[in-house]
Order: structure tokens, then sequence, then C-alpha cells
């Protein structure tokens, strides 16, 4: 690494790589194709981006583009690297982390997503774009725009690839690794990075990539997938009394605290009815609009109120620091989405808190969690 950005990361207190940056480094700096899994909380945007800018200055020297004496960038070039997220929280969580180690090496990293205009977006484009971070929606705008091309691009990153490679991603995906870096005469490095990898994820993560390296940093304590610093508990609920219940939780509730909705109705009616009544609380869907959105993150982060009651929309990825307990109001769908959600707490070494609550008849879904999971529940 680069002596400047060893001094990044030192200001921020990382001295060491966690399991995933280390086994992750060397194989994406020589420009292997990696499937990646960890625990979340454990660093895996640093894992694809500090090998990765690294390999970036080298490649656009060769190229050209960089002046390797003054680090100097060619004005208008086109963008070298490529980063897909499936939420906008999570493109502007991962551009601004990769922005601060990028900046020293003079890359310019820029967030692209819907809820905002495209004239600054465009301008960025004109005057030259090294790293672009962005949501598979606005992406395919800015191409059939014509303002974005990627026919000079040599890295995409999938990141959260479990969701991007989904049936609802698959066809973007394509459409983007369509001639994708077509003028660098070289297959372009592919990088799947996620908490969950299921097998499907694998079989189309093969259609772009080739001598693929999997990296699987979660098999040290013996197959658990979820975060070895959080407390899994389990709590049965009547359903009659849920609400009731609902107040036995908020008087148990202390410090920062996420709770999981599977709908934005039930987000909404929890936020505005008597649960939460002495305890400040917001909600965060889909239906809530960009700046809201950020608004509301920022408040919560700074701690100026303590309860967000989110749809799944918050739980890919989102770095929030000192959350102590993660409450989900039912069982999810699948064991992905519980994987994601839980580890919202226990982030970077720190404990936490998830509680499960379920009633007489999601008592299976409980079990198929547990099995899933390799970990049970304390009840």
């Amino acid at each position: 690494l680069d002596q400047n950005v060893i001094d990044v990361l030192s200001g921020k207190g990382i001295t060491h790589f966690t399991p995933v940056q280390g086994e992750a480094f060397d194989p994406i700096l020589a420009g292997r194709d990696v499937i990646g899994r960890s625990r979340t909380g454990t660093g895996k945007t640093l894992a694809f981006g500090l090998p990765s800018i690294t390999r970036l200055v080298k490649w656009l020297e060769e190229k050209g583009v960089r002046d390797p004496q003054t680090g100097n960038m060619k004005r208008g070039r086109a963008v070298s690297m490529l980063v897909l997220c499936p939420t906008r929280e999570l493109a502007r969580q991962v551009q601004e982390e990769i922005s601060d180690v990028a900046r020293p090496l003079g890359l310019f990293a820029e967030v692209f997503h819907g809820g905002v205009s495209y004239d600054g977006q465009s301008r960025a484009l004109r005057s030259g774009l090294d790293i672009l971070v962005g949501t598979p929606g606005r992406i395919m705008d800015h191409m059939n725009r014509g303002t974005l091309r990627l026919n000079e691009a040599d890295l995409i990153v999938l990141d959260e690839a479990d969701e991007m490679l989904s049936m609802g991603f698959a066809d973007d995906v394509e459409t983007m690794l369509d001639g994708f870096g077509k003028d660098n005469g070289k297959k372009p490095q592919c990088l799947l990075f996620s908490a969950t990898t299921p097998p499907w994820v694998k079989q189309i993560g093969r259609q772009y990539q080739e001598n693929v390296i999997a990296i699987d940093a979660t098999n040290d304590t013996g197959g658990s997938r979820v975060a070895t610093t959080v407390r899994h508990t389990a709590i049965q609920v009547p359903w009659a009394k849920k609400n009731a219940e609902s107040s036995a939780v908020q008087q148990k509730i202390f410090g920062k605290t996420i709770v999981f909705t599977e709908t934005k109705r039930a987000a909404d009616e929890l936020v505005s009815g008597g649960v939460f009544k002495s305890l400040t609380a917001q909600a965060l869907h889909g239906d809530v609009g960009q700046k809201q959105r950020d608004s509301i993150l920022a408040a919560f982060r700074a701690g100026a109120f303590n309860v967000l009651v989110a749809t799944d929309v918050a739980a890919r990825g989102i770095d929030i620091k000192n959350v102590d307990v993660v409450v989900q109001f039912d069982p999810p769908r699948d064991v992905d989405t519980y994987v994601h959600r839980s580890g919202r707490t226990g982030r970077a070494g720190s404990s936490g808190v998830s509680v499960l609550l379920y009633n007489n008849n999601q008592q299976r879904d409980i079990v198929r969690i547990e099995r899933d999971l390799g970990h049970g529940f304390q009840f």
C-alpha cells in the first residue's frame, strides 16, 4: 500500500487487515476474479477497495492517464472501475469509504443514484472520473443517455452480490457487462462481495468470471454465518398481544436500536403508535424521499434519536457505529436476510444483541433459521 493510504487508514484507527481483507488483497492486486464472503462488519468495502485502487494506479500509469511523478490525471478520462450497490444508502457509504483512500492517490470517486439531478453527475463524467459507485437504475440511465460509456473500464465490483445478481438485477448487470472494457483487448476483472453467497450467485458469477478465487472468511468458527460479537435471542409472542409485548421490548431498549419490519406500513404504524411513546423513533423505507432518508440516517448516527424502524432498504450493508440492539418484528423470509439484519449490530469487534420476535405458528421458521445459520438462538 502507498504510504499516503496507510496514513489515512492509521488516522481511522486501522492498523491491521481483517481476515477477508488479508485474504483478498493479493488475488485482487494480481487481477484475479474473486467471490468473497465474510460476516457483516468485517470490512468488505476495504477488502475490495484497497487492492483495487493500488492496481488501478499502476494500470492508469501504463495507459499514460496518470503521471507517475506528479500523480496528475488526464482531464476527461473514462471510468476505470464500477462498483454496483443495491441501495442508495449503501452506494453512498461505499463511495465515501473508497474516496478516503483513493483521494491521496489522485483518483476521483463519485456516487450516482436516483433521486438527485443528472447535471452534477454528467459534469463529473465530462471532467474525468476513475471510480464510479452507483445503483443499477441510475447507471443504466446514464448509459442509455450516452453520458456514460464503460468501454475502457477494467474492473467491476458487485457489492452485496446476492442481491445484485438476484433475478431482479441480473438483466441490468448483463447489459452493463456487455461491452464492459471492450477497448482494452482483455477480459475485465470481476469481483463479487457479500455477507451471503448462495450457490446460484456462484453460477451466475461464472458467466462473468474466469479462474475464480473463492474467499470465505466465515469458516474460522465452525461455519456459523453470523457475527460472533452478537448475542442472538428469540422471544415467542402471542399474536394478539404483539403490541403489548412490543411495549415490554420498548422498556428493555437502551442505546441505539434498529427495529426491522416486513412492510412500510408496519414501520409507519410502529413509529406513529404508542409502542415507542417514551422514545423518539423514525421510520426509514422506500417511500421516504432521498433528502429525508439522508437526514434521518445522519440524525440517527449523531444520536439525535435512538430507535430507527426500517424495512430491508436499511439492512443492506449500512454501517452505523455503536448500534446496541437489532429487533426483528417477524422472522425474515430467508436466512440471508437474517444475516444482513443482525449484522447491523456487533460491527468491527464491538458487541451487540439481536432480538427475533415470533409467534406459535412461526416456530418452524426459527428452527429453519437456526439450521441454516449454523448457530442457535437463546430463548
